[in-house]
């Protein structure tokens, strides 16, 4: 009875060391976590984007690390399970663009969220994995001056590693481009209006040009040139002759006396 005490004591020891030696994440993985996705663009937080979670792989820690094993919506993709480790931002970006359009092509649909005012759509329960996040709507005038935004799909493991190990809420920051901004209305030319004389009012007459009359060269003025002064018409006195004295009396002639009169 001592012997087999023992033996059952032994064999219990040996499988608590190796309960001790399986890796955390192996049994981590088989939870549930949750994703919180907060679209904003300049701190400001974008609503009405329409998210997609999709699990495109499980995640298996084994004996060399992770194993990334596709999920059978994805297996068609020609993708490789292997190519999904350790991916860099850059590697990241252009992996989630070649599982979008694979799932866009193939009509692959998932759960959606639609970001609230504050810019935060949340995604609960979901299987512990490798998921692709994307948004599914075309870009809406959603911003403060009617301004479309993108958000760029992305890759995360849920439940995320952090610095305690792994959490199991997920908070996502993507990025998110503006993609076009609405022009300035038209505003046509301010043109001042045409001018209207007040009422009971007469404009002024608009004076007519006035046209010199032709003249030709070669007809003469029709005012002969001015005469020269003509001299008076009494005939000089010839010289040396001395005109009769009117009041000369004749000779041997007696002047008539004159009468004085005395008062």
């Amino acid at each position: 009875m001592n012997r087999f005490m023992k033996v059952i004591a032994t064999a219990l020891s040996i499988l608590c060391m190796l309960c001790l030696a399986l890796p955390i994440h192996a049994f981590a993985l088989a939870g549930k976590g949750t994703l919180v996705v907060v679209a904003k663009y300049d701190d400001h937080a974008l609503s009405g984007i329409n998210v997609e979670a999709y699990q495109v792989a499980y995640v298996a820690d084994k004996e060399g690390g992770a194993v990334y094993t596709l999920t059978s919506d994805f297996v068609g993709s020609g993708i490789l399970g292997a190519e999904l480790k350790g991916l860099s931002a850059e590697e990241n970006a252009k992996m989630a663009n070649r599982f979008h359009r694979y799932a866009s092509d193939n009509h692959i649909r998932r759960e959606s969220q639609t970001t609230n005012r504050r810019g935060e759509a949340r995604f609960d329960s979901l299987d512990a994995g490798f998921y692709l996040v994307v948004q599914n709507n075309p870009a809406a005038p959603i911003g403060p001056r009617g301004e479309k935004y993108t958000m760029q799909p992305f890759l995360l493991l849920i439940p995320h590693p952090n610095e305690g190990g792994l959490g199991v809420t997920v908070t996502a920051f993507p990025k998110c481009e503006v993609e076009s901004s609405p022009p300035p209305p038209y505003s046509p030319p301010s043109v001042p209006p045409p001018y209207s004389p007040p009422p009971n009012s007469t404009p002024p007459p608009t004076p007519s040009p006035t046209t010199p009359p032709p003249t030709s060269p070669d007809t003469p003025p029709s005012t002969p040139p001015a005469s020269p002064d003509t001299p008076p018409s009494t005939s000089p006195t010839p010289p040396y002759e001395t005109p009769p004295s009117a009041s000369a009396t004749p000779p041997n002639e007696t002047p008539p006396s004159e009468t004085t009169v005395v008062s």
